[in-house]
């Protein structure tokens, strides 16, 4: 099983970088500063996955990340991920999928 990390952000979420959903015919390939699920593959660019995205390619990880936030994105999706009364939003999850 692999590892997964949390990565924090302000809360502003004003530090996001924008990048494409990207990789493996999996991604949507829209450019954007939403959550992802960064592969751990070892290279420099590693695949990255809105959550939706790779939920709907059979990620039980994204999936379980977006359950009760069904069609949420951007700041509502940070907001969910972050969980009531927390000061910052997690930005992505990184694993060695």
């Amino acid at each position: 099983m692999s590892s997964t990390e949390m990565i924090g952000v302000d809360a502003s979420g004003s530090e996001r970088p924008m990048r494409p959903c990207s990789g493996a015919g999996i991604g949507c390939g829209q450019v954007d500063d939403h959550p992802r699920h960064v592969l751990d593959d070892g290279t420099e660019d590693p695949p990255q996955y809105h959550l939706d995205c790779h939920a709907a390619a059979g990620c039980a990880h994204c999936r379980e990340q977006l359950a009760g936030a069904e069609g949420a994105t951007g700041a509502a999706l940070l907001d969910h991920l972050a969980g009531p009364g927390a000061s910052a939003a997690p930005a992505d999850t990184t694993s060695e999928d």
